[in-house]
């Protein structure tokens, strides 16, 4: 610390209160983020007892930042002395700059980021409950789903990973620097750190968790220290050093070439004549920008980092323990400024046991009776216990200032306790000392002549750009020039100059006094092998410190690493800086020095008077030296650095680091600061994190050269083994691409953008898994486009179940940090999520995607993504949804399914009820929003929006025809119950039952004429202007006299450009069903003879396949069309069960997979589809009227057959002992083909039928003598006879027949 620091810390202080005084909080107490009361500091200026030496008194609860490091806390810094004065922002104090990253705070338990929102119920009471879902009746599934995935189960636990996410919206936001970044986290891992050392010493009589949280916070303090490092080797310490460095040198020149151009230095007048020889940069300048040359010396100034990092280190530890934050070490009790005493350790009480006569310092040894500094140790002789025991305290103390990097402190110190003599021999006379690094150096810069010159440069250059007169601008800068040249840090400089002119001054004096600090640590140390004193060693280590003496300072590290490597690291800076201040190369020798009776003539030899040329000064040799030198028992010739010092210090820093390894760095974080102190960003990223978050992973399955599908699995099954870790390299390799130059090999497409990518994918999954969305996006978006698509995706598709709360809520932070457009965009991720919630194969094509286990309650939840993202993306949810309610509405087979011709009542059996039509109505009348289908025609998907409308319609009539079957049914009913009471009831009795059963019959009449008009209106056709059928863009390319009319589910309106882009393509066209088959419960009486054959209920997935195989090919083989049926492809296969999510029980035991297809290459097409023109010529037309006649035959067929699978209608088979056997129908879970058309023509061989049969029994039921529906079968221009299956049209007929008797019965037709 400098010793006129005091007036500008309380200047500064002042300053800061007035900055803050606008948005300071008030006085007032209040709970620290670890848990620990503060007050608000009193406002004023006084100096504060006991805050000598650098140091501000301890507050209590206040966690210090990486002295050096940018603290956080808005005061001037741990160091400072003032009203302000706090154990953060050291740096700030040293720098005299404003804190301007923002603090990584720990939340608190009760913030909204700690959990996720509570779940609000949407809609769950419209869901109808399956009747063979897998939770009991009243459970709300979708609620208890969604709670657990809502609810962190562990809010308290890892509460950084908040901190350091906020530290990254800060950065996004530009609130923060990358490079403050470092600091921040640091700090965030500090505030952590305390919590849980609070927690683990609460925990008292839990033994196992308080071990486990001191563990966690050892783990986060070897972090904070790597984060520190990253600050001072990448981030602002490393940007503030270089260009303090090249401020000061840009100020030296401007200096120079004024007084080379004639200027005088005190005077704005300038005489003209140009001077030669300019007043030299002072030693101790030169000695500042030596150190930290990074443009001229990037091995000197690496090196400059490191140091400044460990003794940051060093002096963090320290104002911990001042300020109570942890205890003190037995090693380091007594030792802080605060615990000496003015004079203290001027040896009084051995004086006064002289003049007592005593001669033993009742120790049993000699007392020393000689008290000049050397007494002791000269006499072999000890101190009084008390100057002992002082001495030794004194000597720790000096030792830990010294390693942290407070010389000053340590000389003020000295002289606090009455040995000024001791505080000059460090240095403190001549002004020497080890090269300053860091704020050190800042603050030393900071006081010199030069200092106001940068100042007036920078504003010089920031007028220039901004357009000022270049004259007004010069001028000032003279004048700032001027004045700097009459201050009192001029005075000082012009000494220090005059001094390197004088006899024995300069480098060569600097030299002499390093090469006697070495002597005397060497002294010192052999003194102290004949136990002498017990501090002996701190004494050598203090002045081998201060001599650069590596041999010396290893004694008082005690095998701490930190300590260790400071002294290495140290000693080879100083090497390095005396080298060029020498002129010399590094790894030689410093010349002899020699003093008037040496003629020097010697080689290698200096005069002490003699200055090199890197002096820029001359003078003449005197016996200074001689005089330094004498009572010294010299065994070496004077020079610095000795050979023997030189061999001593390891050349490299990965030398020393690999001198460094035993005493403990093989830890991650020792081996992560390893790799960074050598720049060594790969073997960092490859040989050490992926081995710590990957184990005994095949690397290659996290390349981008698989597919995503695969990287994310690997990711998955990959055990996190320390989430900590995880989150640390996670943030780690995005800040060292951000810093390092052209990113470091981690920028996009670079050789360690794969890794990169594994990294941060596993962080987002470990958000997934422990619930904290909200952070997702913000990592997520830093993953390759590919990646992220792909666990964005498997993201949504985790939150299905949740509420829609929590769903919008997500969207939007998915919004703020992701692009909504691109190929990683939220457009991109939804659609893929609503994709994968349909799709049944993989990438690889084999049945085994996630969906494949997945109920349609799964898809309809997915696809609330889609509503909730915005009207950007209705297109999307117009499309998905279409492909969600054609499956759904393929259940309505098995669910209508009417079981025989020959019952006498042809009813429904409740247990095979599905609820696909209801879920269909739900997701158009309620999920879909209001605004969807013009959105989704405004924006490309018109044909969607037109699908919409035709299944509105569709679910309508369903809807009414289900409005009459409960009437009927009612009616049935209340006939039923006026029978029984009849035979005992009086005639007026009979009247009230007759007016009441008259009114069911009228309404269930009603509702019958109101079913078999919506069947009539859905079937009839739709010209181009009929309204609410086409959307308004495509009206005009309609051409009903080329198209024809559409119909429901048949229209050219609802082929979107891309669906038609998809049939132009050369693929065969292909059905793929996933489906469950359902059981036969008929219990006998079929129409053919055979109900026991029938009967047989199978439950075996592997016996319906091998019998759905056989049918298949039966049915195949009754194609008509041989060409068609030579091509026809059918595939069976088992896969696995579905459970849960809307699924049946009976797929639990699994699932059979259809597949029909028609080779495309087996048609034998005319031209392919998709050929051009040019490739035939003149005869293309033809052609391809050809190729689309083959081609929508054989698509036509293809739906048949599967609609004929589907509804049970597939031939009978023969199997050994039965005589027939019927395919069960089956209840379809997914529905895909090679396009949606095909899908939509397999809707209309399913639907129509099952709608149709409705409609003949709701006429037959009405007994009118009406056949409006079946006249709509039977017309042959229509042509939806040829949907039917056989044994539909044995029902239609048998119902129209049942028609004709009701007609009689009821008279209707006799009055015709």
């Amino acid at each position: 610390m400098d010793y006129d620091v005091e007036s500008w810390v309380e200047e500064e202080a002042r300053r800061g209160r007035g900055r803050r005084a606008s948005h300071a909080p008030a006085p007032s107490a209040a709970p620290s983020p670890f848990g620990i009361a503060q007050s608000q500091p009193p406002a004023t200026t006084s100096k504060i007892p006991g805050g000598d030496f650098g140091f501000a008194p301890p507050l209590p609860g206040a966690v210090p930042a990486t002295p050096f490091t940018p603290g956080f806390g808005g005061g001037i810094g741990a160091f400072g002395k003032g009203a302000d004065a706090t154990p953060y922002a050291t740096e700030a104090f040293l720098r005299r700059a404003p804190p301007t990253a923002k603090a990584a705070k720990i939340p608190s338990p009760d913030r909204s980021t700690m959990t996720a929102p509570a779940h609000t119920r949407m809609d769950d009471d419209d869901v109808l409950d399956d009747a063979h879902a897998d939770h009991s009746p009243g459970d709300d599934a979708r609620t208890a789903a969604a709670k657990d995935l809502e609810t962190d189960d562990a809010p308290h636990e890892r509460r950084e990973e908040f901190a350091f996410a906020d530290v990254l919206a800060a950065v996004r936001a530009g609130e923060v620097t990358a490079r403050e970044a470092a600091g921040a986290f640091e700090e965030a891992c500090w505030e952590r750190s305390f919590e849980l050392r609070e927690e683990s010493a609460s925990c008292v009589h839990r033994t196992v968790k308080a071990a486990e949280l001191a563990r966690a916070a050892d783990l986060l303090q070897a972090e904070a220290g790597t984060w520190s490092l990253v600050w001072f080797l990448l981030g602002d310490g490393a940007a503030i050093e270089a260009d303090g460095a090249a401020s000061e040198a840009a100020a030296r020149a401007v200096i120079a070439r004024r007084q080379a151009a004639g200027g005088d230095p005190a005077s704005a007048i300038d005489s003209g004549v140009p001077n030669p020889a300019p007043t030299p940069i002072p030693l101790s300048a030169r000695i500042r920008i030596a150190a930290r040359d990074q443009s001229g010396d990037p091995v000197t100034f690496r090196l400059n980092r490191v140091v400044a990092w460990l003794e940051g280190t060093a002096r963090a530890a320290m104002q911990r323990e001042r300020a109570g934050l942890v205890p003190v070490p037995d090693e380091h009790a007594g030792t802080h400024v605060d615990d000496f005493a003015s004079g203290e350790c001027a040896w009084r009480e051995t004086a006064s046991a002289l003049d007592a006569s005593a001669t033993t310092d009742g120790r049993g040894r000699n007392l020393c009776r000689q008290l000049d500094p050397d007494g002791p140790y000269r006499t072999s002789s000890a101190l009084h216990p008390t100057n002992a025991d002082g001495e030794d305290r004194l000597l720790r103390a000096t030792w830990r200032l010294t390693r942290a990097g407070m010389v000053d402190a340590a000389r003020e110190l000295c002289v606090h306790v009455g040995q000024p003599w001791r505080a000059a021999s460090l240095g403190g006379a001549a002004g020497f000392a080890p090269a300053p690094v860091g704020a050190a150096a800042d603050d030393a810069f900071a006081r010199s002549a030069a200092k106001p010159v940068a100042d007036a440069l920078e504003r010089a250059e920031a007028e220039a750009e901004a357009g000022a007169d270049p004259a007004a601008t010069r001028a000032a800068l003279v004048r700032a020039t001027v004045d700097a040249a009459r201050s009192a840090a001029a005075e000082r400089e012009d000494e220090e100059a005059a001094s390197e002119c004088e006899r024995g001054g300069g480098a060569a004096k600097r030299a002499l006094w390093k090469w006697a600090c070495a002597e005397t640590a060497r002294q010192t140390s052999a003194w102290a092998n004949g136990n002498v004193a017990s501090y002996s060693r701190f004494e050598s280590a203090l002045y081998g410190a201060f001599a650069g003496d590596l041999r010396w300072m290893l004694g008082a590290c005690d095998g701490d690493w930190e300590s260790s490597a400071w002294a290495h690291f140290r000693a080879l800076l100083d090497a390095r800086v005396d080298a060029v201040i020498d002129g010399r190369d590094p790894g030689t020798p410093g010349p002899v020095l020699v003093d008037d009776d040496d003629d020097g003539s010697g080689d290698g030899k200096r005069k002490l008077g003699d200055v090199s040329a890197s002096d820029g000064v001359s003078g003449e040799a005197d016996a200074v030296g001689a005089g330094l030198l004498a009572g010294l028992n010299q065994v070496a010739t004077p020079r610095w650095p000795t050979p023997e010092a030189l061999a001593a210090i390891p050349p490299t820093a990965e030398a020393i680091l690999d001198a460094l390894k035993p005493l403990g760095g093989d830890g991650e974080h020792r081996r992560a600061q390893g790799c960074l102190i050598l720049g060594r960003t790969r073997e960092l990223v490859v040989d050490n994190v992926l081995s710590w978050l990957f184990p005994g992973v095949d690397l290659a399955t996290l390349d981008g050269d698989v597919d995503e599908a695969s990287v994310h699995a690997a990711l998955v099954d990959s055990p996190v083994r320390s989430p900590e870790l995880l989150r640390f390299a996670t943030h780690l390799l995005l800040f060292l691409r951000e810093l390092l130059p052209d990113g470091g090999g981690l920028q996009p497409d670079g050789p360690l953008d794969r890794h990169l990518n594994a990294v941060v994918a596993r962080f987002v999954l470990h958000l997934v898994q422990s619930k904290r969305y909200h952070l997702v996006p913000r990592y997520a978006r830093h993953l390759r486009a590919s990646l992220l698509v792909e666990t964005y995706s498997r993201f949504l598709t985790r939150l299905a179940p949740a509420s829609a709360e929590l769903k919008a809520r997500c969207l939007d932070e998915a919004c703020a940090w992701i692009p909504r457009e691109g190929d990683g965009g939220v457009r991109s991720i939804v659609v893929r999520a609503l994709d994968d919630s349909r799709e049944v194969v993989d990438a690889r094509g084999v049945p085994d995607a996630p969906s494949l286990s997945r109920g349609p309650t799964h898809r309809e939840r997915v696809l609330e993504w889609a509503t909730l993202a915005g009207a950007e993306l209705h297109p999307e949810a117009a499309v998905h949804a279409c492909a969600l309610i054609r499956q759904l509405c393929l259940q309505r087979s098995a669910a209508a399914r009417l079981r025989g011709c020959d019952r006498p009542h042809l009813t429904l059996d409740p247990r095979d009820f599905v609820c696909g039509e209801e879920r269909a109505r739900r997701i158009v009348a309620r999920l879909l929003p209001a605004d969807l289908q013009a959105n989704a025609a405004e924006r490309g998907r018109p044909g969607a929006a037109t699908e919409l409308s035709d299944w509105a319609a569709y679910l309508a009539a369903c809807a009414a025809v289900g409005a009459w079957r409960d009437l009927a049914a009612a009616r049935d009913a209340r006939a039923a119950l006026d029978a029984e009471e009849g035979a005992t009831a009086d005639l007026n009795d009979l009247n009230d039952l007759n007016d009441s059963g008259g009114e069911g019959a009228r309404l269930a009449a009603e509702a019958a004429t109101a079913a078999i008009g919506a069947i009539v209106d859905l079937a009839s056709p739709r010209l181009a202007d009929s309204d609410g059928f086409y959307a308004p863009d495509v009206m005009d390319s309609f051409d009903p006299g080329v198209d024809g009319p559409g119909y429901w589910m048949d229209s050219p309106a609802l082929v979107d450009a891309e669906e038609a882009a998809m049939e132009t393509e050369n693929r065969s066209p292909t059905v793929r069903l996933v489906a469950v088959a359902l059981p036969d419960r008929s219990g006998g009486g079929g129409g053919g003879g055979d109900g026991g054959a029938r009967g047989v209920e199978r439950t075996d997935p592997h016996e319906v396949a091998a019998a759905l195989a056989e049918a298949l090919e039966l049915r195949v083989g009754a194609i008509a069309d041989p060409v068609v049926r030579e091509a026809v492809r059918c595939h069976v296969e088992v896969t696995r069960g579905c459970v849960g999510d809307g699924a049946r029980a009976e797929g639990a035991k699994g699932q059979v997979l259809v597949e029909v297809t028609a080779d495309i290459d087996a048609l034998n097409l005319p031209v392919a589809p998709g050929t051009p023109p040019a490739a035939i010529g003149a005869a293309y037309d033809a052609a391809a009227v050809a190729a689309r006649d083959v081609v929508g035959r054989a698509r036509r067929e293809i739906a048949l057959v599967t609609a004929d699978a589907i509804k049970g209608d597939l031939p009978r088979i023969r199997a050994a002992g039965v005589r027939g056997l019927d395919p069960p129908p089956l209840d379809v879970q997914s529905a895909d083909g090679s396009d949606p058309e095909m899908i939509r023509l397999v809707c209309r061989a399913v639907c129509w039928p099952s709608l149709l049969l409705e409609g003949v029994e709701i006429e037959a039921d009405l007994g009118s003598g009406s056949s409006a529906v079946c006249e709509l079968v039977a017309d042959a221009g229509r042509g939806l006879h040829e949907l039917f299956s056989r044994r539909e049209l044995t029902w239609m007929l048998h119902l129209q027949r049942q028609g004709e008797v009701n007609a009689i019965a009821a008279g209707t037709r006799g009055r015709d």
